[in-house]
């Protein structure tokens, strides 16, 4: 992975619009690349967030796979036995 120099961000922590980003693309990237996320106003609602690649990379990992977590269950007394009663009745068609 490519180190990047620490720089300070080019701007106040304010959102861009969609066309002063699309304009100053490569100061939007920067900013992101100092660790500061860079959010992204469309039609005035926020809609983008810009991340550097470690960041979304933490992010995007899950905290845990399924077997993980159904591993952490064994030995653990569950009684997943159905309930026979007849609270319920099929629907008729």
């Amino acid at each position: 992975m490519r180190k990047h120099a620490i720089r300070k961000p080019s701007r106040k922590e304010v959102p861009w619009t969609l066309t002063e980003a699309k304009a100053k693309f490569s100061a939007l990237v920067d900013d992101a690349l100092c660790g500061k996320p860079q959010r992204v106003l469309r039609n005035g609602r926020e809609e983008v967030v810009v991340v550097n690649a470690s960041t979304f990379d933490a992010l995007a990992k899950p905290k845990r796979s399924l077997i993980d977590l159904f591993s952490a269950l064994r030995g653990v007394d569950i009684d997943l036995d159905r309930l026979e009663d007849d609270t319920r009745e099929a629907p008729k068609f």
